[in-house]
């Protein structure tokens, strides 16, 4: 495959709603050209330009272990919510920031608007204060903001509207960073919340949520409605059967900044850039 890029439809590939991740064909497999050095420091910008073309409506999840720069195409409803799941400490918060940062490079402001709730949102204070980012943003909001169960509702509202063919405008990427923090939100912001989590992409609303994996079999109801799991590091078997619905991922011998995530017939496995150009 030398110098191409893959992009699979990862939302097609995981059975929603299952208690057992079962095999099945993609449904949408290409490949692009890629142009980068072999040696050279990967960061979002440098694999973002070197993809030609680059395919809209995508963002990038990492680079493959054979160098190929590997993205998720959004605007597929069949990806759903997707959950990044790994150890304390592995990357999960650099995952979700890696995908915000890729999916602003490839989507305008009329295209994509990002909400982001985090426990620290310091973390994210580069999409806030660069005026690259300031215009996609919707806000970077702690769980603890009082804003954020209007945010919630007004995002549920909007998601009914587009259902019933009432509203339109960007897609919406909702980052929820620690979502173990949703049950400290009022019951109907976490009723909304659900309910985003089953029908949100149905509506141009992407949700993608991490959690620390050792918090897994406490928060089940919130981790089955993703769709499409992407997983770091998980040393208890216990927790993966849970995050991989006993797909046998076998990330146990992963590093820091590696991912896998579901192909439709195994696990792929990719690292992550560093953000910026």
């Amino acid at each position: 495959m030398g110098t191409s890029n893959l992009i699979i439809n990862t939302g097609a590939l995981v059975q929603p709603w299952a208690t057992k991740l079962q095999t099945r064909k993609p449904t949408r497999l290409s490949t692009r050209k890629s142009q980068t050095a072999v040696g050279e420091v990967k960061t979002v910008e440098k694999i973002i330009s070197s993809i030609q073309p680059l395919p809209s409506h995508t963002l990038l999840l990492g680079e493959c272990r054979d160098g190929l720069p590997f993205l998720m195409e959004m605007g597929d409803p069949e990806i759903g919510a997707v959950l990044v799941a790994c150890e304390q400490g592995w990357g999960k918060t650099h995952q979700l920031q890696v995908m915000v940062d890729s999916a602003i490079k490839t989507h305008t402001p009329h295209e994509l608007k990002v909400l982001i709730l985090t426990l620290n949102p310091s973390e994210w204070d580069r999409f806030k204060n660069h005026p690259q980012f300031a215009k996609h943003m919707m806000g970077i909001h702690a769980w603890y903001d009082l804003r954020v169960e209007n945010r919630i509702q007004a995002l549920t509202e909007l998601a009914e509207a587009r259902r019933d063919g009432r509203e339109g405008g960007p897609s919406v990427l909702l980052i929820l960073d620690d979502l173990n923090y949703v049950e400290d939100l009022n019951m109907e912001t976490q009723v909304n919340l659900r309910w985003l989590f089953a029908y949100g992409a149905q509506s141009n609303i992407w949700l993608v949520s991490s959690l620390n994996a050792h918090l897994s079999q406490a928060y089940q109801y919130w981790i089955e409605p993703c769709r499409t799991r992407v997983m770091g590091r998980v040393a208890s078997r216990a927790n993966a059967a849970i995050l991989d619905m006993d797909s046998d991922s076998n990330t146990s011998n992963l590093s820091p900044g590696e991912f896998m995530i579901w192909t439709g017939t195994s696990w792929l496995a990719y690292s992550l850039p560093l953000l910026g150009g």
